[in-house]
């Protein structure tokens, strides 16, 4: 990971977005995904960092904050901190809106989905209203791993319910 890490270097342009995004991406699912508590506290650590580096090519670009606030509001919710996940996806929505970034606004749809309680709403809507616009996102998008996670998202929904 340190080698990963090591490998951004400072943003030269705005193409790279997708390089900033998925490294994130990709250490985030990878630190949610450990269960050791030393191994997790030293990617809580490298976790930020990654975050930091985007948010610093956000700066820069900031075709990337949507990218930037939903990856932030993954780390701040893999450990532990979930008002600021929240608060951090609405922002990446708001960008993404902003900026008229489709997708991103799928991603962060999902998240807030994802993650709002039962009897909890985020910009006036419930979790099954944040799901429901990324899958339609994610359909018109042909987004098929988007698609099959936020349709996972709303069964569990719908089983709960049951």
């Amino acid at each position: 990971m340190e080698r990963l890490l090591s490998g951004i270097a400072r943003p030269s342009g705005s193409a790279y977005i997708h390089g900033y995004s998925g490294t994130a991406r990709a250490f985030l699912e990878f630190a949610d995904r450990v269960s050791d508590y030393g191994k997790r506290q030293n990617l809580q650590f490298r976790s930020n960092r990654v975050c930091d580096k985007l948010n610093d090519f956000a700066r820069i670009f900031p075709i990337a904050k949507p990218d930037a606030w939903l990856y932030q509001g993954l780390h701040e919710h893999l450990f532990g901190n979930r008002n600021r996940a929240l608060a951090a996806w609405m922002k990446s929505l708001g960008y993404a809106k902003g900026l008229d970034l489709t997708y991103q606004q799928g991603l962060a749809h999902c998240q807030i989905g994802c993650h709002l309680s039962a009897d909890q709403t985020a910009g006036g809507w419930g979790r099954d209203e944040h799901l429901q616009r990324a899958s339609e996102i994610f359909t018109e998008y042909e987004a098929l791993y988007d698609l099959r996670l936020t349709q996972a998202a709303l069964e569990d929904i719908h089983e709960e319910n049951i």
